[in-house]
């Protein structure tokens, strides 16, 4: 119907279809005349799994298409290596249907190097030489050779556009100073890329390298537009880096480190805000006034700058910006950046450090009223720009070249578990962030708790660590005499300067007390598991692929024969790693949890995720495999968990009291005995990587 009204309409006319998932579907293929379709494919840089557009579309004629960001996001970057790859080859290959390319970001005022180098594509008969093009580009984009410019785009082609579709992503990650504040932000936009996909303290050579273009360069908008964005780039890269130091200090206890960290953040945004002020093309102000000029009335006027408000900021009402939507179209822009962003993480982190000062809780702060508040204003905001960009551009420059918070400290263990005559080895790790000096002076220490002794297995301290480059030392920690906790933290720590200005940076690596359980419980391990009991607290620490169909990959302590059919379980998890996004802790019911075969019925387990809230799954058939599941709540540990059994009939339920509860789900598990095991178990779902993890657990009782 759709390609019949289409001929009538316009005789001759090419349907153009996006290609993105599933669509087009085989059913749309199979009925149409394929000579009069294009298919745009958003994916081609986006999945290796997308290699064979031929067959995936019978023969259609498609574009090679990318989306290099989504929502109009401003960073820096795209999968270039896979468009100089993969073009050609699918261009040239036998039974080729590629009829072009098709250029889709969501946004196309930003990322001119990315819109100059993916057009030439469609011109050239060979192979483009990525190195080659960036150095031509350079002399092209500032009208003349200069070795400086050539170096600064080597660092942006060697960075931000070296990325490849190998993880997934075909947009660089967003700035976290755009994010809805949280301590655990890793993206702004909630589909996104959670971590750095390039070397972004390699990125700022391009900033050192750009600021030092002859003259006689300087003075076209194309270079003024390039500092500018760098600059930008070069501060927001920083969020990344800062953001798990606040919440280091913040989960110490320590508020005059988090304050001053703090301090740093939020001066870093205006900062920001001042560089964004120098270019036309980075003024929330053009964007309003653009909006509002297309109203013939004031009612109008004020309408559409509501629309361009909350499009980039709540996406409209609550229910949309609930649902994830809030910031999909985030941008780092003079007037937003400092204005709204600025607003909602000052407003956090000054409840934060109130509530550590308070030793009490943060209040829950309700962020689409402030957001929906700022999108219903009409307060105005520049629409020229203001300041000089290589003044500022030195400024930050010089600003992070002495900032000693531009470092990323961490602890790690070869296991998770220690027990007396069973020491571990802790690895500290100090990496310098900062692209535009060294480190100096590195110490690594690990601070022993009671019962506890840490001895270094070598050389603790370092004269220089250069930028990007990573120092570790080691430390033999060993139990001495009982912990005083099941699960604990052992702090680990680094002093250092940064031209001159002292620094330090804390972390912890958290262990737990291999002690074993005792009655009435017994334990059983399907993923390497260690096992801890004190009191009413229960910890496993383990590893595990996966908890799904023939993977069962996970450690119980139980009870057996406890789980009658009109019992209920409870337990509070207490902590979880953040393994992977499905691990899992909880509860976990089966006829026998000492077996692990294919006879293992009556399988069901209520547990809460880091990413995926509370899950509760179940083996329907009595096969002894995982094959059914629901999900409710965006909840993480800690958090309690509640299982009632009513038959044959499981009903799972959450709570972060465990007086307010909201149930998950009903399990019909098949082949289910009068009396089963019932315990707390725990999987790290790490995909096969081998990552271990600890879980703990409180107050399990069966009723």
């Amino acid at each position: 119907a759709v390609e019949a009204a289409l001929q009538k309409a316009h005789p001759g006319a090419i349907w153009a279809i996006l290609g993105w998932q599933n669509n087009p579907s085989r059913e749309i293929l199979d009925a149409v005349d394929k000579s009069m379709m294009l298919v745009v494919d958003g994916l081609s840089d986006r999945y290796t799994t997308v290699t064979d557009r031929e067959s995936d579309w019978d023969g259609t004629p498609y574009a090679f298409g990318s989306i290099w960001n989504f929502g109009g996001h401003t960073p820096i970057g795209a999968n270039a290596p896979d468009w100089v790859e993969q073009y050609p080859k699918w261009r040239d290959k036998e039974g080729s249907a590629l009829a072009g390319i098709a250029m889709m970001p969501e946004g196309a005022d930003n990322n001119p190097a990315a819109m100059a180098l993916f057009t030439e594509l469609a011109w050239t008969p060979g192979t483009i030489d990525l190195d080659a093009w960036f150095a031509s580009y350079a002399a092209s984009r500032y009208g003349g050779e200069d070795p400086h410019a050539v170096a600064a785009w080597k660092a942006i082609r060697d960075t931000a556009y070296n990325m490849t579709r190998k993880d997934a992503w075909s947009e660089a990650p967003d700035g976290l100073f755009g994010a809805r504040p949280s301590l655990g932000a890793n993206k702004a936009a909630a589909w996104g890329p959670e971590a750095d996909r390039y070397d972004t303290t390699a990125f700022d050579a391009a900033l050192t390298e750009l600021l030092q273009v002859a003259p006689r360069l300087r003075d076209s908008s194309a270079y003024a537009y390039d500092l500018t964005d760098v600059t930008r780039q070069v501060l927001s890269n920083r969020s990344r880096v800062l953001l798990p130091r606040i919440k280091t200090a913040y989960d110490a206890g320590d508020r005059v480190g988090f304050d001053r960290l703090t301090k740093t953040w939020l001066g870093w945004m205006k900062l920001m805000d001042k560089i964004l002020a120098t270019s036309a093309q980075h003024l929330l102000g053009r964007w309003l006034v653009g909006a509002r000029s297309w109203g013939a009335t004031g009612a109008e006027k004020d309408q559409l700058e509501y629309d361009a408000r909350s499009i980039i900021t709540t996406w409209g009402g609550r229910a949309s910006s609930d649902e994830g939507l809030h910031d999909y179209a985030n941008r780092e822009w003079a007037g937003l950046v400092g204005g709204l962003y600025l607003t909602r993480w000052k407003t956090y982190f000054d409840e934060l450090s109130a509530a550590l000062a308070d030793g009490r809780e943060p209040a829950e702060i309700d962020w689409f009223a402030l957001e929906d508040r700022w999108a219903h204003q009409q307060d105005s905001y520049p629409v020229k720009t203001s300041g000089d960009i290589r003044k500022l551009a030195r400024q930050v420059r010089d600003t992070l070249a002495a900032d000693p918070h531009q470092v990323a400290l961490a602890g790690s263990a070869d296991r998770g578990a220690v027990a007396e005559g069973r020491p571990v080895t802790v690895t500290v790790s100090f990496t310098n962030r900062n692209g535009f000096g060294l480190a100096t002076d590195v110490t690594l220490t690990v601070d022993a708790p009671e019962g506890m002794t840490a001895e270094p297995a070598g050389t603790t301290t370092a004269a220089s660590v250069g930028p990007g480059e990573t120092f570790s030392a080691t430390f033999r920690v060993t139990l001495t005499k009982a912990a005083r906790a099941l699960v604990f933290r052992v702090p680990v720590g680094a002093s250092y300067r940064a031209a001159g200005t002292r620094g330090s940076a804390s972390a912890a690596v958290r262990l737990m007390a291999g002690t074993g359980v005792g009655d009435p419980y017994r334990s059983a391990s399907f993923n390497d598991a260690v096992f801890g009991q004190s009191g009413g607290a229960i910890a496993i620490e383990g590893a595990g692929a996966d908890l799904w169909g023939t993977t069962n990959e996970f450690g119980t302590v139980y009870r057996a024969a406890a789980f009658g059919s009109s019992s209920n379980a409870t337990v509070q998890v207490t902590s979880q790693d953040t393994t992977g996004g499905w691990a899992r802790a909880g509860l976990i019911v089966r006829n026998d949890l000492s077996e692990n075969g294919n006879g293992s019925a009556g399988y069901v387990n209520l547990a809460v995720t880091p990413s995926n809230g509370c899950v509760l799954s179940w083996d329907s058939d009595g096969n002894g495999q995982l094959d059914s599941i629901e999900l409710a709540v965006a909840v993480t540990a800690p958090v309690h968990l509640r299982l009632t059994r009513s038959g044959n009939t499981y009903t799972g339920e959450c709570s972060p009291d465990g007086v307010s509860w909201t149930k998950v789900g009903t399990a019909t598990p098949g082949g289910v005995a009068d009396t089963q095991d019932i315990g707390v178990f725990m999987t790290a779902a790490n995909g096969w990587n081998g990552t271990r993890g600890i879980a703990g657990f409180e107050d399990f009782s069966v009723n």
